[in-house]
């Protein structure tokens, strides 16, 4: 009988595979990339974050706007589940990718990890007034 179930648990192995998991990475060769400057504030709000891997890491949740009215950081929100337990960072607009699909639904593609998002400070707005500097992850 346990040989008959070898071929089935050697099925279920292949399938939780570093292999199997490299399918969940986003293709982005079709899509097209976006100024910044033809974005709306309204647009950026619910954009899945891709990370270095091509992998989601989070959704932009909000942004920060200076006090000319032009976006100076997005809070990406991080982890959890459903929405619940997510952690909010605040990340520098500049330097920041933007890309369209071929349906024209945008996405946000940055050079950060889901490490980096965990080791970044929580977005509290009263620090990140105070020291934007030190209260956001800056891409270069």
């Amino acid at each position: 009988m346990a040989a008959e179930e070898a071929p089935a648990e050697d099925a279920m192995a292949a399938e939780e595979s570093p292999a199997a998991d490299a399918d969940a990475a986003m293709d982005f060769d079709s899509f097209d990339a976006v100024a910044t400057a033809d974005i709306s504030a309204d647009e950026l709000t619910g954009t899945a974050v891709y990370g270095s891997g091509d992998e989601e890491i989070g959704s932009i949740g909000d942004i920060l706007l200076s006090e000319d009215g032009t976006v100076d950081a997005v809070i990406i929100d991080f982890g959890g589940f459903l929405g619940i337990g997510t952690k909010p960072v605040a990340v520098d607009f500049e330097n920041l990718t933007f890309l369209r699909d071929e349906n024209g639904g945008l996405v946000l593609r940055t050079t950060l990890t889901a490490e980096d998002l965990e080791a970044a400070p929580e977005y509290n707005e009263e620090a990140y007034l105070s020291a934007p500097e030190d209260n956001s992850l800056i891409v270069e």
